[in-house]
């Protein structure tokens, strides 16, 4: 259900709304977020630090919310999402950053019932898998453009890491090597990657269809 919206300097309250894009910059004041309670869909395209406090607030937005995308349209203003905490959003399915955040949140500030998780531009210093191969439920990770700097990802442990992981997507990265010990994604049934020269995977990942692909997912 999509319902058209007004927005007014004293603010707005859409109690029946359940999806929300805001494109224009600037144009959704963080204070409004908790009067669409219930709201299954959202999408900002200038996120704040303002709207990554209301977000991480001890009651979420929308005890509805299952997709999520926050994106800077703008590219190149970081934000701190190392403050974003969406672990009380319980139904949150989907999840799509395309911010310029060099870090990931810890991976218990995550969706605890996360199952899609896309990345872009996020430009992140660090392995994105660390923190990722802790979340129980996801079964599609995409890692997209400029998503990660580093040159090596690698998915150490045991069938406890990515346990349910049945999709992996990496495209468009300067990366040289992945990684995936022996027990890692003991789920996984379809690899998606280019550019990556050198593969250290498990035969069951090798026997499974790995299709290459060029440009953006």
């Amino acid at each position: 259900m999509v319902s058209k919206c007004s927005f007014h300097k004293n603010g707005v309250s859409l109690p029946n709304l359940q999806t929300l894009y805001v494109v224009p910059r600037q144009v959704l004041k963080a204070k409004w977020l908790p009067n669409f309670p219930n709201l299954r869909k959202l999408g900002i395209s200038y996120v704040t630090e303002p709207i990554i406090e209301v977000l991480s607030n001890e009651a979420p937005v929308s005890n509805k919310l299952e997709n999520l995308r926050l994106w800077n349209i703008l590219g190149d203003s970081e934000v701190n999402l190392t403050k974003l905490n969406l672990s009380r959003y319980e139904i949150l399915r989907k999840l799509h950053l395309q911010i310029y955040m060099k870090r990931l949140p810890e991976h218990g500030k995550l969706p605890p019932n996360l199952i899609k998780l896309t990345l872009v531009c996020t430009f992140l210093d660090e392995d994105p898998l660390v923190t990722l191969k802790e979340l129980p439920k996801l079964r599609i990770l995409k890692l997209g453009f400029k998503s990660y700097k580093g040159r090596k990802m690698v998915c150490s442990g045991g069938s406890n890491k990515f346990p349910q992981l049945e999709v992996l997507e990496i495209v468009m990265l300067s990366l040289n090597e992945l990684v995936v010990e022996v027990d890692a994604m003991p789920r996984l049934n379809k690899l998606r990657y280019d550019f990556i020269r050198v593969l250290t995977i498990p035969k069951r990942i090798l026997n499974i269809t790995i299709a290459r692909r060029k440009g953006n997912f």
